[in-house]
């Protein structure tokens, strides 16, 4: 059996250290939520909304490190 210090491996894509990354954060980020259910709130879409069961679960997210 081989060691994954046998293997070399390529990164496709990151999302850290770009201009953009807060922006494809966010938009990864809201598709997930998204899938499971939840509901976008408001005009930004930083706000989801759940409702289950007779349950309501309300996530407000923030994504940090904006550059200008």
């Amino acid at each position: 059996m081989s060691s994954s210090r046998d293997f070399v491996y390529k990164l496709n894509f990151a999302l850290y250290g770009l201009i953009q990354a807060p922006m494809l954060w966010s938009k990864t980020l809201r598709e997930f939520l998204l899938n499971l259910g939840f509901r976008a709130v408001g005009y930004e879409g930083s706000t989801f909304v759940l409702r289950k069961d007779g349950m309501k679960l309300t996530l407000v997210t923030y994504v940090d490190d904006l550059q200008l």
